[in-house]
């Protein structure tokens, strides 16, 4: 592995053609999930075993303090999580522990990135960091490990 392969991809790269089908498939899991369809959470990249993702905060975001509320933060770090392990069929959450460090303002921008660490059998945990910018480690909001398994064995 290069120095090049380990950086960030940048957010406006476009998804290589051999990770469309991929990408097509993660936005109809998506697409057919309609808890997480107004926080309007898009797919950025998604390649087997990593992904990130966007939500930008509104109004509908906020919690009683006027930041994003940490359910919606969770949900992005969760369907990241689904996205970064989709290759393998769709997973379902067993466990996760996301630790937050600070709050999202609301009308920021938040990114998600997953990123596969294991796997054994039907089982995968990914490491998952929320921040308002992808590339900077100043940035991050929170960060923490999500755990799940495929029902078809992955």
């Amino acid at each position: 592995m290069t120095a090049a392969d380990r950086q960030p991809t940048r957010p406006d790269r476009p998804t290589p053609p051999e990770t469309a089908d991929l990408a097509a498939g993660v936005a109809a899991m998506f697409g057919r999930n309609p808890f997480s369809l107004p926080l309007e959470i898009e797919t950025v990249e998604v390649a087997p075993g990593s992904a990130l993702l966007v939500m930008s905060t509104g109004d509908g975001h906020l919690n009683g303090h006027g930041t994003c509320h940490g359910g919606a933060l969770w949900t992005l770090a969760d369907m990241a999580f689904g996205a970064a392990a989709y290759h393998r069929g769709y997973i379902v959450t067993v466990g996760s522990d996301l630790s937050f460090f600070r709050p999202a303002p609301p009308g920021s921008t938040v990114w998600a990135r997953a990123r596969e660490v294991t796997r054994r059998g039907a089982t995968g945990t990914y490491h998952i960091t929320l921040s308002v910018d992808p590339f900077d480690p100043d940035g991050v909001l929170a960060a923490g490990s999500f755990t799940g398994r495929w029902p078809g064995g992955g």
